[in-house]
């Protein structure tokens, strides 16, 4: 029962360290961050501590997909950078490309937006593999601000170690409303398969 429940599952995770830019801060910066994923769902929580100051931030999703919809709420919390939102999509899909419509509660306001995607995976090799995540948002003017450009993207290169455990590098750049930052890490992905009788 419970290795049917964990067929699927990928557990990540990694660990970075860096001088703060700071000099009077005595303390290194880091961040340790951990999750698990599926095809349709992902968490990740990530400690950190920047400048001297420690954070918590939470990320999580999970999609639903028809030959021709697509269905994902996603939620953010992002204490590092001051960024709280939860966002809906849903969108008319084809093969990799989808369109449709974006709401988002953010500062208290449920904010309303067009929103398009494509999603790309590809296997190099037997070893080498490759995932491209990209979405694009318009939310229009509200209480009397301009309309707003939103952009989600996320790059992994994953190099296979062994059946179960993958080396990944990933690109992971997001700009919603006002707030935009990038991460670059090198990670770990182990993955649970079901046993064969």
């Amino acid at each position: 029962m419970i290795n049917q429940l964990l067929t699927g599952l990928v557990l990540f995770g990694s660990f970075g360290m860096r001088t703060p830019n700071n000099p009077e801060v005595a303390n290194d910066d880091y961040e340790l961050s951990t999750g698990v994923k599926a095809k349709n769902l992902f968490f990740k929580r990530d400690w950190e501590r920047e400048l001297g100051t420690k954070y918590i931030d939470d990320e999580m999703w999970f999609n639903t997909k028809t030959e021709k919809l697509y269905f994902k709420p996603h939620y953010v919390d992002k204490k590092s950078r001051d960024l709280t939102y939860f966002k809906t999509d849903f969108r008319y899909r084809k093969d990799d490309f989808s369109i449709g419509y974006t709401g988002m509660l953010i500062n208290k306001n449920i904010e309303n937006g067009l929103s398009a995607g494509i999603i790309k995976e590809n296997n190099i090799n037997d070893l080498i593999s490759y995932d491209i995540k990209g979405d694009l948002y318009y939310f229009g003017s509200q209480n009397n601000e301009n309309g707003s450009l939103g952009l989600e993207t996320l790059l992994n290169i994953n190099y296979k170690i062994s059946e179960r455990t993958v080396l990944t590098n990933y690109l992971d750049y997001k700009k919603i409303k006002d707030k935009n930052y990038y991460k670059f890490k090198i990670g770990i992905e182990y993955a649970f398969k079901s046993s064969k009788n």
